[in-house]
């Protein structure tokens, strides 16, 4: 069956829409702006509270071990320590701290309460994504006291 203009001229279109496509995600495009959408919604749902109650109890203003002052994005990034870095959570001492195995002498939290699968797959993409942490009150971290949340451990 010969096919109709109507259809070759879809036909053309989606083929040049699928080759646009790819280009449209590796420079900046749609997909990009979707990751990074995802990544600042990510710290704003899942990392911002993970720092704020797991972490800022005693990487604070107050003091800070390892030199690591979480409350702040300019006190984490120019620290000189490399504890994120933007695009590469495997070399960001925060993430590797957060993910490595309870029984490990470097497992942060120390309790041996790790991070959750969630938690871990939030800071992954939030860091792989470039680390966005926004400026003013919405990027400030509480200093909180340390809590677990059993409930996602269920």
């Amino acid at each position: 069956m010969k096919p109709t203009p109507h259809q070759c001229i879809g036909a053309l279109a989606l083929a040049g829409a699928l080759a646009f496509a790819p280009s449209c995600a590796t420079s900046g495009g749609f997909a990009n702006k979707r990751a990074e959408a995802a990544a600042k919604a990510d710290f704003a749902n899942i990392v911002k509270p993970l720092f704020e109650h797991r972490c800022s109890a005693c990487h604070n203003d107050l003091g800070s071990p390892a030199g690591l002052n979480i409350q702040s994005r300019e006190s984490v990034f120019t620290a000189g320590a490399a504890f994120i870095v933007p695009g590469q959570p495997e070399s960001s001492r925060v993430f590797l701290a957060l993910t490595r195995p309870a029984s490990h002498p470097g497992v942060m939290p120390a309790d041996g309460w790790g991070i959750t699968g969630e938690q871990e797959a939030a800071l992954t993409r939030w860091i792989k994504y470039g680390a966005p942490w926004p400026e003013g009150p919405e990027g400030e971290i509480e200093r909180k006291p340390y809590r677990v949340d059993f409930d996602d451990y269920l």
